[in-house]
């Protein structure tokens, strides 16, 4: 539901509790042991690896692209046409290539306006303004502004940094539950509608960065595929932005894929994956052998199918010290195209919350099944057995999806299943 483990996931074919990549500044603890599938590219099969990436020139970002033969970190597509061709123009022509592009420029604040390039500096924001919020800060007002102002962010970042532990945790508040304690039927619709209007700006540069490749000779034969890291939360639940909960809204991303057979025909593929499963499924495209325990899995065999397909895990996993005493710890969700259940071990009083919603009746995810003990729930034993893998990730003290924490002290709800599950 955020960009490290997310992209971490794309490299690795692996859930966040899995490879543990929690931080955008330091490595996971596992990282020396991770097998990047980048690496395999390059050492088994000859491909230039090459990765422009939005990221910032931190420990994190570096240790998680280790195994790209090229990397520059703090790319804009607004820059596309300033980095790619001296890769581009270098390269041996004959040498297969895995090119990745990662952009942040739809990323909060949102607008076009937001992200120019090269990045914005300086501050038209009046100090007096400043020195208010930095003594007696407004969560609301500080969080609209903070997410569609980027002078205003900027400028408080640089002025008030002394201040930044009194204002930041009221807005990391604000975003995780602020709409529940204060409703406002205006900010979500308000900050959507300027993200939207960056998101359009965005699909423009991407149009212009794909005729660069295009003349650049590197988008004939090629596999191209688009998609995004996560999505972005207005309040639908009560939250601002993304990272701490595994509703829709963050999960359900787009994926279009063109390129040779059988990617070379359109159509609109009912079945649901995974972001995890993209480097294997083009592993399984190009007839390569994948290493074993992956959890990611070739899609493929789906392209054709009208069913419903396979239902799939999702994970949040974030050490203790990024909590703040508000959020989880650890979430795992299951989905299927009917079915949606989510667990989370709550940090802050050891708890463990359960969620069922029916997606078809309730797509919004509004009506917790599990809190009605007399609704009748009848679910499929595929979907029954991946809940039980869900509970299991945050139950099973062998797995420790967290290693640094014991896991959680409230007793398993073992009725759970023969009541609402196996109906």
């Amino acid at each position: 539901s955020w960009t490290m483990p997310s992209v971490a996931s794309l490299l690795t074919g692996l859930l966040p509790g899995e490879h543990l990549q929690s931080s955008a500044v330091v490595p996971p603890p596992s990282s020396a042991a991770l097998t990047y599938l980048p690496e395999i590219l390059a050492a088994t099969y000859g491909y230039d690896t090459v990765a422009f990436v939005g990221l910032p020139a931190n420990e994190g970002p570096r240790a998680m692209f280790s195994g790209f033969n090229k990397l520059e970190l703090g790319f804009q597509l607004q820059a596309a046409s300033e980095r790619l061709p001296g890769w581009a123009n270098a390269r041996d022509k004959d040498q297969p290539f895995f090119l990745l592009l990662h952009t942040y420029e739809a990323h909060d604040p949102y607008g076009a306006a937001n992200h120019p390039h090269p990045p914005l500096r300086g501050a038209q924001v009046p100090s007096e303004e400043l020195t208010r919020l930095g003594h007696d800060p407004d969560p609301a007002y500080l969080t609209r502004r903070l997410l569609t102002d980027g002078r205003f962010k900027n400028a408080l970042r640089d002025r008030a940094p002394g201040r930044r532990d009194h204002w930041m945790p009221k807005v990391v508040g604000f975003m995780y539950d602020g709409l529940r304690r204060e409703p406002d039927p205006n900010l979500g619709p308000e900050l959507h509608a300027a993200y939207r209007a960056g998101v359009a700006w965005v699909d423009g540069l991407l149009a212009r960065t794909l005729t660069q490749l295009e003349s650049l000779g590197l988008i004939k034969d090629a596999l191209l595929v688009i998609s995004s890291d996560h999505g972005e939360a207005f309040g639908e639940h009560g939250e601002l932005q993304h990272q701490r909960w595994l509703y829709d809204e963050l999960l359900r991303i787009p994926l279009v894929i063109q390129g040779p057979p059988p990617f070379d025909r359109p159509r609109r593929v009912r079945a649901q994956v995974a972001f995890h499963d993209l480097l294997p499924t083009f592993f399984d495209w190009a007839g390569f052998a994948l290493p074993a325990g992956l959890d990611g899995r070739s899609f493929l065999p789906l392209l054709d199918s009208d069913g419903p397909g396979r239902s799939v895990l999702s994970e949040e996993v974030r050490p203790l010290q990024m909590t703040e005493g508000r959020s989880h710890a650890a979430l795992v969700s299951a989905r299927s195209l009917a079915w949606k259940y989510i667990i989370t071990h709550e940090t802050k009083d050891d708890s463990v919350l359960e969620e069922l919603y029916d997606l078809e009746q309730d797509p919004g995810e509004q009506k917790n099944l599990l809190l009605d003990a007399t609704t009748p729930v009848t679910l499929p034993a595929d979907f029954v057995a991946l809940v039980e893998q869900a509970r299991d990730r945050i139950y099973d003290p062998a797995r420790r999806i967290l290693p640094s924490t014991p896991p959680p002290r409230t007793p398993r709800p073992a009725p759970f299943i023969a009541s609402a599950l196996a109906r």
